[in-house]
Parts: C-alpha cells; structure tokens; sequence
C-alpha cells in the first residue's frame, strides 16, 4: 500500500500563488518518508500510491526538477549500477513546511469519473444474462482489491505492536488511506453484489 482508492484521480493544481501541481506534493509525502532515489520514487508511485492517486511517470523527474529549484527537495550523488551516478533525494525543511500546509488545505472539487457506472446507466438495452456477467466480473475485482487491503492492514497493525499508529507518524497518512480505501472497495462490491441480487430475482420473475 495508500494507501489505497484504486480509481485513478484527477491531477489538481493547488490553490497557492505557486500553483505547485499536486504531483509535487504527492512527491514531498514520499520524500517526508525517508530519502529515495527517482527510482524508488516511480516504484512508490505506482504502490501504494497509485491505489489512491495516480500521475504519469513523464511527470517524476520534471516535478523534481522544479522542486529542488524552489528549494524544497535537494539530491545527493553517489556512484551507481552503471555509468551514471545515483541521485538520492530528500526533503528539506521548506519543503516540509509547504507539504504540512498543503495537507491541510481543502482540496477542489472532485470530478465523478467512473466508466463502469457510465455502463450500468445504459444497462437496460443490453440482456440481463450479459449484464450479470460484467457486474459479477467487476465484483471479483473489488473483492481480489480488498483482500489486498485487508493484508496491508494488517501489516500495519503488527508493524505498530497491534494497535493503530500515532497521529505524529508517517504510518498514520498510510493507516488514514488505507480505510479510505477499504470502506471504497466494500461499498463497490456492495453495490455490485446488490446489482445482481436484483437481476437474479427478475430473472426469476420471467
């Protein structure tokens, strides 16, 4: 994992003068984390957090770029694999200062955007059978999603002695998106589950 929600989001610009796209500050939080190289930065955007937040790869090393410039991330080099060096990045004092005032901003707007649902609503003048097909499909992969989460829970809650993390730990933003993403998942295989409940009873109403 966080994290979590596995619905890609729309990328917002924050509302500061600096207009900082939000992948800056998705950068920022992995960096407050510990020091990573760009690397390490791909792999953690795409897990965990991809499962809530989602950004193009082409985005990374720009966004890093323009954060060092601003002062907020700086990078050390050391030799690498091949003949290129290693930079590994951190985040420095300004830069957590401006992710500790950007998490607690209030977000745009978000705009709905779920293609499957797009589907259901036009539903009707497709056949039932066919319909129960891509709603039981859609409802494995939510339940194949949660397992996943219910493992990453409880990870969490061992890697804390059995208990939540504190509030002042890096673990307690994981633990936060983590529930974010279980109560999605099981509303959406409620909702699917509920779906083919009612096609199951029309089918043998006919």
């Amino acid at each position: 994992m966080t994290g979590v929600q596995t619905c890609a989001l729309p990328i917002y610009r924050h509302s500061e003068a600096s207009a900082r796209p939000t992948v800056a500050y998705a950068v920022l939080g992995l960096l407050a984390r510990r020091s990573r190289s760009g690397y390490e930065l791909a792999a953690a955007l795409r897990e965990p957090v991809s499962f809530f937040w989602s950004a193009p790869h082409s985005q990374l090393y720009p966004t890093l770029s323009a954060l060092e410039t601003d002062g907020l991330v700086t990078h050390e080099q050391s030799p690498g694999p091949g003949p290129r060096a290693r930079k590994t990045y951190r985040i420095t004092g300004a830069g957590r200062r401006a992710l500790a005032d950007w998490a607690v901003s209030t977000p745009p707007p978000r705009a709905g955007r779920d293609e499957f649902v797009l589907r259901a609503y036009s539903a009707w003048v497709a056949e039932p059978d066919a319909v129960a097909a891509l709603f039981r499909t859609e409802a494995e992969r939510h339940r194949a999603r949660l397992v996943e989460y219910e493992r990453f829970r409880r990870e969490l809650v061992d890697a804390s002695g059995g208990a939540p993390p504190g509030p002042r730990q890096p673990e307690f933003g994981n633990w936060l998106a983590l529930h974010n993403g279980l109560g999605y998942e099981r509303a959406y295989l409620e909702w699917c589950e509920w779906a083919l409940d009612l096609l199951l009873a029309a089918d043998r109403r006919s």
